[in-house]
């Protein structure tokens, strides 16, 4: 993207604390306006996901903020949730355009970046010992969006097959849903069962030693 020409003299800017910013000092000092929003749609960065469909949605922004390059600088630092850890690995003052911000960007986070896998990768992941039934879903929907051409009854099989919990596999098996929306429905209703069920029992147990104690 076209760069204005600094209107400072190129070196580098300590911040408060003391600790050398990765940006050339008329970046830094340049003065933000009023009233800057980040558009709902961007979200922020946490390290989990690509890089590259980060930067695409974070350049649409620029471009329909009608930023200038000044001001997108600081919003996308903005936009990390650990700023703080991405600028301390950069070199002070090493970043003197967009160019420079994207490739140390990618650089920094290359290894998120997805990788494409085989639907046989769908079968190594299985819940791990000590893990919910609720934290494995959620880490088996996260991990299986990263598989491409995986197909419907492979995911609804390899999520079954991960399982560790026997009672909620024979749940699965008695009517199969035949889509992946289907199956976590069902889960999530055994599940919901559970916790009821649980707090049920907790608070007969609660309600007995009240009576058992009140009448000693």
């Amino acid at each position: 993207m076209p760069m204005c020409p600094s209107p400072y003299p190129i070196g580098l800017f300590a911040d408060p604390t003391g600790s050398v910013t990765p940006f050339v000092c008329w970046i830094e000092d340049y003065p933000l306006p009023y009233g800057l929003k980040m558009p709902s749609y961007v979200g922020s960065f946490d390290g989990k996901g690509d890089p590259d469909n980060f930067l695409h949605l974070f350049e649409g922004a620029i471009c329909m903020q009608k930023w200038l390059m000044h001001v997108a600088y600081h919003m996308f630092t903005y936009t990390l949730k650990d700023s703080t850890l991405w600028s301390n690995s950069q070199k002070g003052g090493s970043i003197l355009n967009y160019e420079d911000l994207k490739a140390k960007f990618r650089s920094h986070f290359s290894q998120q970046k997805r990788f494409t896998k085989t639907h046989l990768a769908v079968y190594s992941i299985k819940q791990r010992e000590g893990e919910s039934v609720r934290a494995f879903a959620t880490r088996f929907t996260d991990d299986t969006l990263q598989i491409l051409g995986l197909h419907e009854d492979q995911r609804i099989s390899g999520f079954v097959y991960g399982l560790r919990t026997r009672n909620l596999v024979e749940h699965l098996s008695t009517n199969l849903p035949s889509t992946y929306k289907g199956l976590m429905e069902k889960t999530y209703i055994w599940i919901e069962a559970r916790e009821v069920a649980t707090n049920g029992a907790l608070n007969d147990q609660r309600d007995n030693f009240e009576k058992s104690r009140k009448s000693s």
